[in-house]
């Protein structure tokens, strides 16, 4: 089975230190990727994925064919926006927390991920909390969400 060949749109902190690294060394993945302007960020991600490509811009990586899936860590009023377009281009999303706070943004994702047959997530370290065990049992039963 080939791998999944990643890109992270953004060189952000965490996306450096932590989610890059993880997918870098993920059986199945391959980190291809990255999407930044700031060459100093790009050579830090190089320290670990020496053949890493560099694009300069967001789009750029998107229209890439050699890519599957997409990180974003951008700030969150851009989660939606690039997530709506990573879907457009043909690609799978993990979008960092939170993906979108608005119900309406929601249901545009929704319907682009159900039109555009490709996964997205959104990247939530502590999904066996009980909190949401209580959110899942909550939306069960019809009293709040869908």
């Amino acid at each position: 089975m080939k791998p999944l060949r990643w890109g992270i749109l953004g060189a952000a902190n965490f996306a450096l230190h932590h989610m890059g690294p993880a997918i870098h060394a993920a059986k199945g993945a391959s980190l291809c990727a990255l999407a930044t302007s700031n060459p100093t960020k790009a050579a830090a991600f190089g320290a670990f994925v020496p053949d890493i490509k560099i694009y300069e811009s967001y789009d750029s990586l998107l229209a890439a064919n050699d890519i599957d899936a997409v990180y974003i860590p951008l700030p969150n009023h851009l989660h939606v926006e690039w997530t709506l377009r990573a879907l457009e281009a043909g690609k799978h999303v993990l979008c960092e927390k939170p993906i979108t706070l608005m119900a309406s943004d929601f249901d545009r994702l929704i319907d682009a991920r159900e039109n555009s047959g490709l996964l997205v997530a959104e990247a939530f370290m502590i999904v066996h909390h009980p909190q949401w065990a209580r959110a899942r049992d909550i939306v069960a039963s019809g009293v709040l969400g869908r």
